[in-house]
């Protein structure tokens, strides 16, 4: 019998295998869902700045297009104002999760006796000599 917490990394398997295999379908609907909304904002954009100030079809589109660049730099300048928080966010969590990290391998490393300090010394030092070895030949 099959229990839940099995069939739920099941369910978690084939949905992470079903999103390597077809992300490139996925993307590009995704890029196509955008498009076709973008496509859509801007017709009916077009047609309330038509009905509304009474412009012909080139007049608006000239209108809508200012106001999607306005819409970009506007939305660029929030970014521009936030990214600065996200950085220091980002930093901070990067060092504290280094740290933690760090005292995790410390802590490991001080449980080791000295023979498996030895072999872990050794398969290192081994497995960086062939790494530069395949790499460098």
């Amino acid at each position: 019998m099959i229990s839940s917490a099995h069939t739920k990394l099941f369910i978690q398997l084939f949905i992470i295998g079903i999103l390597i295999v077809f992300y490139d379908v996925m993307l590009h609907s995704l890029f196509l869902v955008v498009h076709i909304a973008f496509e859509w904002l801007e017709f009916v954009l077009d047609r309330v700045i038509e009905h509304l100030f009474d412009t012909n079809r080139q007049q608006s589109q000239v209108i809508v297009f200012y106001l999607l660049w306005f819409i970009a730099i506007y939305g660029l300048y929030r970014v521009f104002k936030v990214l600065p928080v996200w950085h220091d966010r980002l930093k901070n969590k990067t060092i504290s999760t280094g740290f933690a990290c760090k005292l995790y391998i410390l802590a490991c490393w001080d449980r080791l006796s000295l023979i498996d300090k030895v072999k872990l010394a050794a398969i290192l030092s081994l497995s960086l000599l062939c790494l530069f070895s395949f790499a460098f030949m």
